[in-house]
């Protein structure tokens, strides 16, 4: 069987190396070389994937936020996200929405083609160095109030980037979008949650 994948990283230097590296081998086909996650989802509307390498933190989506929408696809394609730290709250995130595991971005080549193969096969991968940090990740990542269930994506994630108690200006960072942009989605989150203050966002965020 032939494994069709996509590689996403905004770094077209370590998206070509990745790319190029599995490509080479007989039984992987690199179907797409995307630079960030909203390009992915479009690309699994008209093409079959069956797994998607993704970086975690890229401009215009993150890799969180494609996860979850790739998610709701009749039949989704494996994630498996790279990253560059050993303990990721995104990685977290992602793992809550399906993804199927992770790798940090230094490993080895070989490494890198075993995790693709073993999660095309439906298993899931671990960075040894991180794997302990990210078993509460696993609880579903929206069995917590209904109302979530009303909020937009990416309001969905402010509010579990908050819950994992990220500062305003840490979030944006990782949205990469302004602080600005972020305090307003958490006034819409005060309002949509009927929530007083922040501490009670971390509640809801935490299913509590």
């Amino acid at each position: 069987m032939t494994i069709r994948v996509a590689v996403v990283d905004d770094q077209e230097v370590i998206r070509d190396a990745f790319a190029d590296y599995l490509d080479a081998e007989d039984d992987i086909d690199v179907v797409g070389r995307l630079g960030d996650g909203r390009a992915v989802v479009d690309l699994a509307g008209s093409t079959p994937l069956d797994v998607v390498v993704m970086d975690i933190r890229m401009p215009v989506m993150s890799g969180v936020e494609a996860t979850k929408l790739l998610m709701t696809r009749d039949d989704p394609p494996k994630v498996l996200i790279l990253t560059t730290f050993d303990v990721d709250t995104y990685v977290e995130l992602a793992i809550g929405y399906g993804a199927r595991g992770f790798l940090l971005k230094d490993a080895e080549p070989e490494d890198l083609l075993a995790a693709v193969r073993e999660v095309a096969r439906g298993g899931m991968v671990l960075a040894d160095r991180a794997a302990e940090h990210v078993t509460s990740a696993l609880r579903p990542a929206a069995r917590v109030d209904p109302r979530v269930q009303a909020l937009s994506p990416r309001e969905v994630e402010v509010l579990e980037l908050i819950g994992a108690g990220l500062s305003n200006r840490e979030i944006a960072d990782h949205l990469f979008v302004a602080e600005s942009t972020v305090k307003t989605h958490v006034r819409a989150l005060l309002t949509k949650l009927d929530c007083r203050d922040r501490v009670a966002l971390v509640r809801v965020a935490l299913g509590g």
